[in-house]
């Protein structure tokens, strides 16, 4: 006869089973997410819908920890400590700012902190479902983009290969991280689930053997044949770094002989460089690019060295330092290569820009603690461990902290190896909550997650009449579109992009000085030459013919191949009546080199041969 105890468990498993379904559909649905209705729809479909499932969701997974482990122990691993310390430290200068504000990175940050807590209170075994739903969604993503590819689902961007993501690097991304995922399904966990899957007395759980050992296999397969199709070479390295160094690891390769291991050794050395120098030179402009914003964000590592320029503003403040390294510094070959810029292609050099030193120490703890895990459920730390290192690797040549389902995957990565660790570095007694504890904490989640949901409610309003706002604006029914923009202003006031269409549509409807008011605002939060560009054109309109220069200048010096901010340069000189200056542009344009051939292009030169003959500029 069973006891009290195996009542509780049997029942805790079935409650826990249930959660972990749930979590399951959440990881599978959230990368599929794409409303067409919404601005912005492949990324902030996904945001709405999880954070909202997370809010759901936190309900039911306090109830479960309340009843069962009401009383235990409370542990907290280095990795708990330090992710702790780095979410309250950036959440703190948020709240700190005169700008507050929940942008849709920071509503990403605060679900996938309450996702690895809700993910911490739960038993190793959980993670499992997690790690299956990850290549589930591998193999629906490679899929959709196979289709994309034959032309039989259309896609949303000038990419064809896309799947439900904003670009194809995205995309590669979220693919070679999945990948990983099944890899460590097969060298950790392969054997451990079929067999516990057969040996269970239910016979629909019997069933599922099939389908367990076929995902992993088949997103490995499927892989092989999206991902050369993206040519993205940071997806490449990702998958063979991690799947050879969890290899390595499965076959304990430390135990071989010496000259064994100096042999590997050498070898994956130089298969690392090999791979690096063929990265390099397979797309040499897009490398050389991607050091060149490195260069400018150091410019604002120099400037604020210890606390940065505060998370979430890069977008902000970036191009100004381009432009400066524009002016000072950049060879005639980086001029060519710049390009407005909104990430800095390296998460932990981004992140340093925004958080200072401070935050690298943080990000270098995590890395060390993630390093030093000790002994005990080695496939789960194993696994968690090569999920990091693409994750890692990723961040190191793109912006996984900026596409939400890569975060996802790097949070069951990093949660799953915190609860691996068996070393506590503090340990609490259980808190005992009685029954009206309870229904207070119970109340106050409720409250807390209904306010959460419909904020969310009112911010995906918002971004619905941002869209209709756009759609009325490149039909050119400016005042229409102006009526879209205001309803979504009290939700989207602090959106960069979204003040700056905001103040464009106000420029077309010729009302000046809400136009600038709105692009100076959009400044705050975004800056890049579209709306330098803008200012200019609002201050020329006002004879204000000096700050008009200032704003076309600042356009040119953060990218200078640009033609469109010469040619404003031009016109300006020519209004103002500056012979001088309107032959010396038309003959800097005339000689300009062409970066990319285009009918805009060809315009702007034969209005510039038509302004230096009109001025007369050979005599």
């Amino acid at each position: 006869m069973p006891t009290i105890n195996d009542l509780h468990a049997r029942r805790r498993s079935i409650l826990e089973g249930i959660l972990g379904f749930a979590v399951t559909l959440m990881l599978i649905f959230t990368p599929l997410q794409n409303d067409p209705d919404l601005e912005n729809a492949t990324t902030i479909s996904k945001t709405l819908f999880f954070a909202s499932g997370i809010l759901v969701l936190a309900l039911p997974a306090l109830i479960i920890s309340i009843m069962y482990d009401s009383g235990k122990r409370f542990r907290l691993t280095r990795i708990d400590l330090v992710v702790g310390m780095f979410a309250m430290y950036i959440l703190t200068g948020i709240l700190l700012r005169h700008d507050f504000r929940l942008s849709a990175r920071i509503i990403d940050l605060i679900a996938i902190l309450l996702f690895y807590i809700m993910l911490r209170r739960r038993p190793l075994n959980f993670f499992l479902p997690l790690l299956y739903a990850v290549s589930a969604s591998g193999i629906i993503q490679s899929g959709y983009g196979l289709l994309q590819v034959y032309n039989i689902i259309p896609s949303h961007s000038p990419f064809r290969l896309t799947g439900t993501f904003f670009n194809l690097g995205a995309y590669a991304a979220f693919i070679s991280l999945c990948t990983c995922s099944s890899v460590t399904l097969v060298l950790f966990f392969e054997k451990q689930v079929l067999d516990a899957v057969k040996s269970s007395p239910a016979g629909f759980v019997q069933m599922l053997a099939a389908p367990l050992k076929i995902i992993p296999w088949l997103n490995v397969a499927l892989a092989i044949i999206v991902l050369p199709m993206t040519y993205n070479r940071t997806a490449w390295i990702t998958v063979l770094l991690a799947a050879s160094c969890m290899y390595v690891t499965k076959t304990r390769f430390r135990w071989f002989p010496f000259k064994k291991r100096v042999v590997g050794y050498l070898f994956f050395s130089l298969l690392a460089v090999v791979l690096l120098t063929a990265a390099y030179l397979l797309k040499r402009n897009s490398a050389d690019g991607r050091v060149l914003i490195w260069k400018a964000t150091a410019g604002i590592i120099k400037d604020r060295p210890i606390f940065g320029i505060g998370y979430d503003q890069f977008g902000a403040r970036y191009m100004n330092y381009q432009g400066s390294y524009m002016e000072t510094s950049a060879t005639e070959n980086e001029k060519q290569l710049a390009d407005n810029v909104y990430y800095a292609f390296n998460d932990p050099l981004q992140l340093t820009a925004e958080l200072g030193t401070v935050g690298l120490l943080l990000i270098i703890a995590l890395v060390i603690c993630c390093l030093s895990v000790g002994t005990g459920y080695e496939p789960y730390k194993y696994a968690a461990q090569g999920l990091l290192l693409a994750y890692v690797v990723t961040s190191l040549f793109y912006y996984p902290h900026f596409i939400l389902p890569l975060k996802i995957v790097g949070a069951i990565a990093l949660a799953m190896l915190a609860a691996a660790d068996q070393e506590n570095f503090l340990s609490f007694p259980g808190l005992t909550f009685g029954r009206k504890p309870q229904a207070v904490l119970f109340l106050l989640v409720l409250v807390l997650s209904v306010a959460g949901i419909r904020y969310l409610g009112r911010l995906a309003d918002g971004y619905r009449n941002w869209q209709k706002a756009q759609t009325a604006y490149e039909t050119q029914s400016y005042q229409q579109s102006l009526r879209y923009f205001n309803r979504a202003f009290p939700v989207l006031s602090a959106n960069g992009e979204f003040l700056s269409g905001m103040g464009k549509a106000y420029l077309n409807a010729d009302s000046l000085n809400k136009a600038g008011f709105y692009l100076e605002q959009s400044r705050q939060y975004l800056n890049n030459t579209v709306i330098e560009i803008a200012l200019g054109d609002i201050k020329a309109q006002k004879g204000q013919f000096a700050a008009a220069e200032s704003h076309y200048q600042a356009a040119l010096d953060m990218v200078p191949n640009r033609f469109y901010s010469e040619f404003m340069l031009l016109k300006l000189y020519a209004i103002s009546s500056d012979s001088a200056r309107t032959c010396s542009k038309a003959a800097e344009i005339l000689h300009k080199q062409v970066k990319v051939p285009s009918t805009a292009v060809r315009q702007i030169l034969d209005s510039a041969s038509r302004y230096y003959a009109n001025y007369k500029c050979s005599q």
